[in-house]
């Protein structure tokens, strides 16, 4: 709800409860490698720079205020100020993606939205991840579908995402019911499941 914490200093970090976004579940923040600084925080829904400005045109990505993931953020392969902000729809639905600039800035935000790509429709859960492909270069969006037990999965190259693949289905009986479509995806620490 808001909270902050401000690591800037290790071994005495600040926490404070003035973020721009509050809600239930899902949320994403993007920091400086360097500093731990917020570069890009979201709710899935809008998306803010740093000093909590909103960001011009990143309203209303899509993510949902319950959706257990509404937002995963990416970095862009090849371009250390760039990132994919993915956004999940609440109780199933689609994934929206945005790519934002954290080094050209918008009016009074420090961040600006490059583009936002059609949705991608095959999605009928609250959940989506991202892990590094085994190249250590490009990444993987990874999102589910509860009717079809189908997770697809999508490659994150560059400025480019990939065609939607089946990258695993299922068991039969898996996927029924309300339980099947919150919770969270995560991919095993080695990255390679």
């Amino acid at each position: 709800y808001g909270v902050h914490i401000d690591w800037s200093d290790p071994s005495n970090p600040v926490v404070t409860c003035d973020g721009p976004v509050s809600q239930l579940e899902g949320t994403a923040v993007v920091s400086d490698p360097v500093t731990g600084a917020a570069l890009i925080i979201s709710d899935g829904n809008n998306a803010y720079d740093g000093n909590h400005t909103p960001i011009p045109g990143a309203t209303g990505l899509g993510g949902g205020p319950s959706s257990s993931q509404s937002a995963v953020i990416s970095p862009v392969p090849g371009d250390p100020n760039q990132y994919w902000l993915f956004a999940v729809t609440e109780s199933g639905g689609p994934v929206y993606a945005h790519r934002l600039d954290v080094s050209v800035p918008d009016g009074a935000s420090n961040v600006s939205l490059v583009e936002s790509l059609a949705a991608f429709t095959n999605s009928a859960d609250e959940r989506a991840t991202i892990m590094r492909h085994s190249n250590g270069i490009d990444y993987w969006l990874l999102y589910s579908n509860r009717t079809n037990g189908n997770v697809y999965s999508r490659l994150i190259s560059g400025t480019t995402i990939g065609a939607e693949q089946v990258a695993y289905t299922l068991p039969s009986g898996t996927h029924d019911g309300w339980a099947a479509f919150v919770g969270y995806l995560i991919g095993s620490p080695d990255h390679s499941k």
